[in-house]
């Protein structure tokens, strides 16, 4: 019995004692065998396609490709994707996806993996961002796949924010002040064609009557747009309510309000001013090296160019009925010569 019971521990202890080998008289400590500490999923995105790859950190710090694949940007895609992502992850630990903000193409991905995937967290990267950071790892080649593999190293190493999903209501009424923005503009366009046009020597009567038309098409349109705004927002509560808090800023006014409201999914991804006015762009950078350069600070532009648009006439509005601002403002051009 007492040998039985002294083999038995004997086996305990070698079983635990994992990190241990015996030679001869003596034992040795071998090396630990390195852990997956951190996971990430790099994703390249193109029109008809995205590339994917995930990639796993260790203990000893060392970076490991696990595996790489290309998938069509469509429903079955993304399904394949899905398949293939619990194929590599260890569930234990977080897993992030990281793809950048290439135009519309990644949205439909970004969607779909906010309702299907639960179990990672989406990174949604600023373009400029991801390419500054692929260039700062001194790749020389430039490939889709290459790409996809910066974009994995970068969610390994950084802590990015995670991504979640707008309501409806934002999304429709982004689509909404983008479409009566781009409108606008090509009404400013048409405009000017006029303008030139009128003042030629042989002007043309029926192409100035066929863009007169077209400038009527595009005013009746803006009017449509603008009545599904007010509709849009006045049926929604929590739209009118922040309608009504952003409108009282001096010299804002509802379609502006809107576009903010619209832009910043009515501020819900932002935790305090300085978030939003980096997302917008108008955060003041400087570039000062020793005593031999030191520019002008200017604003990043960095950002949403659709807020800076909305807030351009609104913030010379302000200028005017606000006496302290207006010092601010001439204090400012009478330093940098810069109306801006």
């Amino acid at each position: 019995m007492s040998t039985a019971n002294s083999n038995a521990s004997t086996s305990k202890k070698t079983k635990n004692a994992k990190n241990v080998s015996t030679i001869g008289n003596h034992s040795t400590i071998t090396k630990k065998t390195p852990v997956i500490l951190r996971q990430s999923i790099g994703i390249d995105i193109a029109k008809d396609k995205f590339d994917a790859c995930f990639m796993v950190q260790k203990s000893d710090f060392q970076l490991v490709i696990k595996g790489s694949r290309s998938f069509d940007n469509n429903k079955k895609g993304f399904e394949a994707f899905n398949l293939w992502l619990n194929k590599w992850r260890t569930a234990e630990l977080d897993c992030s996806i990281v793809m950048e903000a290439t135009g519309v193409y990644y949205e439909n991905l970004a969607y779909f993996l906010a309702d299907n995937v639960k179990t990672c967290r989406i990174c949604i990267a600023v373009a400029r961002n991801c390419k500054d950071y692929l260039k700062s790892l001194g790749k020389k080649s430039k490939t889709d796949k290459i790409d996809a593999q910066g974009i994995a190293q970068m969610g390994v190493e950084r802590r990015l924010d995670t991504w979640q999903k707008p309501k409806a209501i934002f999304i429709e009424l982004r689509s909404l002040t983008r479409e009566r923005e781009t409108l606008i503009a090509e009404r400013t366009v048409i405009k000017n064609q006029i303008h030139a046009e009128s003042s030629a020597h042989d002007s043309s009567n029926t192409f100035l009557k066929r863009a007169k038309e077209r400038i009527q098409l595009i005013d009746n349109q803006i009017n449509d747009i603008e009545k599904e705004l007010s509709k849009k927002a006045n049926d929604d509560e929590n739209i009118k309510k922040r309608l009504e808090n952003v409108c009282t800023i001096p010299g804002v006014g509802k379609t502006s309000a809107l576009v903010i409201i619209a832009e910043t999914a009515g501020f819900e991804l932002f935790k305090n001013q300085r978030q939003l006015t980096s997302y917008a762009g108008l955060d003041v950078v400087q570039h000062e090296s020793g005593t031999s350069v030191k520019t002008k600070g200017r604003i990043s532009k960095r950002g949403n160019k659709h807020i800076r648009k909305a807030l351009f006439f609104p913030s010379l509005s302000h200028v005017r009925q606000k006496a302290i601002m207006c010092d601010t403002f001439f204090n400012v051009v009478e330093r940098t010569k810069i109306k801006m």
